[in-house]
């Protein structure tokens, strides 16, 4: 039982940790949305960034991190609204950790500029890695390393203030 508190512990930790980060990774949304607002007033029929992505054309760093940060942000809500329930229900706690992952995924998917690009992929990988992690520690609580896992939260939020740093910077 005691390992299953640690375990439940440390997952909640993580989940802080993302939902922590994400806040780095959502902030950007507001520099983006000031550039398009001075640059093109709010009647013009300026292509959005994922159209400017998709034509294949220049994409800014306010482009690319608004793209980002839209694809994170709903499932962000989400994992801090979900924090409470975190401790009695793990596998939805999971479920959303894999949603963020696949919004994460799709959103990299329409970043073409290669700074933002590269700390996104980054930030996504760690992810990844700690939700297989905690897939893995919710199976077998035997297996539950905190050292390891300690390691891989941190990476995340690491990676993630990364993300922020890129697109504030």
């Amino acid at each position: 039982m005691k390992t299953t508190s640690r375990t439940t512990l440390m997952f909640i930790t993580a989940a802080a940790a993302v939902a922590l980060g994400l806040a780095g990774c959502s902030a950007p949304a507001a520099p983006a949305s000031t550039t398009a607002a001075t640059t093109a007033p709010s009647t013009s029929a300026a292509p959005t960034p994922t159209e400017t992505a998709a034509a294949g054309g220049d994409q800014s760093k306010a482009e690319a991190c608004q793209i980002l940060s839209a694809s994170v942000s709903s499932i962000a809500a989400d994992m801090q609204s979900s924090m409470t329930e975190l401790q009695s229900d793990p596998d939805k706690a999971l479920k959303t950790l894999d949603s963020l992952s696949d919004s994460m995924h799709d959103g990299l998917d329409d970043v073409t500029q290669a700074d933002v690009h590269a700390a996104g992929e980054k930030a996504y990988k760690s992810l990844v890695k700690m939700t297989d992690a905690a897939k893995t520690i919710i199976k077998n609580p035997a297996k539950f390393d905190a050292a390891a896992y300690t390691k891989t939260i941190s990476a995340v939020q690491t990676d993630f203030t990364a993300v922020g740093t890129t697109c504030n910077g």
